[in-house]
């Protein structure tokens, strides 16, 4: 049988460290070694990626722009057709196009928890596009209870659409 084609939108690697990174990469560095999937990663500084992901089953791909609306209104739709993608791995955002089956990662809702910490149209927009892109997800995930607690709650997704996949954390920070 054919390796299932996945794309994941890596491109938490272009900028500075942040937990989604860590989040990504104990997913696909597992999961890049089992034959039945083929993954495509996209990011702008795919030096990056490649330093991270340095062995398994893993095409690069270089978005032509480092901004989000290029990313997510050209960039990806286009790689999703040329590559016959099947999944499409998104961490909050997805892009209005969909033209495979998109799974859709909410780490959290903080800005809802918060609000006094976050700007009104910040957390607008952020409910509206958050709340937009779970709805479109075949597959959406999030971190723990309490995030699938608040994103049903905030964004009124069913609590029976959201998955838990637990962050884990690296062996690394066992080490002396």
């Amino acid at each position: 049988s054919t390796a299932v084609k996945l794309f994941v939108d890596a491109h938490v690697f272009d900028g500075p460290f942040q937990g989604t990174r860590t989040f990504i990469k104990g997913i696909y560095s597992v999961l890049a070694h089992n034959d039945k999937v083929k993954l495509f990663l996209g990011a702008y500084d795919i030096d990056s990626l490649e330093k991270n992901f340095t062995d398994g089953n893993i095409s690069f791909i270089k978005y032509k722009s480092s901004s989000a609306l290029s990313r997510l209104g050209y960039d990806i739709p286009s790689i999703i057709r040329r590559y016959e993608i099947e999944y499409a791995h998104f961490q909050y955002i997805c892009p209005v196009i969909k033209n495979c089956r998109f799974i859709v990662t909410t780490h959290d809702v903080i800005f809802n928890e918060y609000p006094a910490e976050f700007s009104k149209e910040y957390r607008l927009k952020k409910n509206l596009l958050y709340k937009m892109s779970a709805k479109k997800a075949e597959i959406l995930t999030t971190v723990s209870n309490y995030s699938k607690e608040s994103i049903e709650k905030y964004l009124g997704i069913e609590p029976q659409k959201i998955n838990v996949i637990p962050d884990a954390i690296d062996e690394i920070f066992f080490q002396p």
